[in-house]
């Protein structure tokens, strides 16, 4: 299943497959800030990938930054 996530609550996906969630998204979930910076970005993505167990993860990242990161579980 392929989600693109709404709100702070992300419980309800726990375990999902493919998570998409934008960089603006991603920081309301985490409360923070996130340096639309590679590192920051991968850091972040790895820290959401184990907090839920997702499969996979893609981040779309605006027009600051082009392209996406993506994550997936080895």
């Amino acid at each position: 299943m392929l989600i693109d996530p709404k709100g702070r609550d992300w419980n309800k996906y726990n375990g999902a497959y493919l998570v998409k969630p934008n960089l603006v998204e991603l920081e309301d979930l985490l409360g923070r800030t996130i340096v639309n910076k590679d590192d920051e970005v991968a850091n972040a993505g790895k820290e959401v990938m184990k907090q839920f167990n997702f499969k996979h993860l893609l981040i779309t990242r605006g027009k600051d930054k082009r392209g996406s990161g993506s994550f997936s579980d080895p």
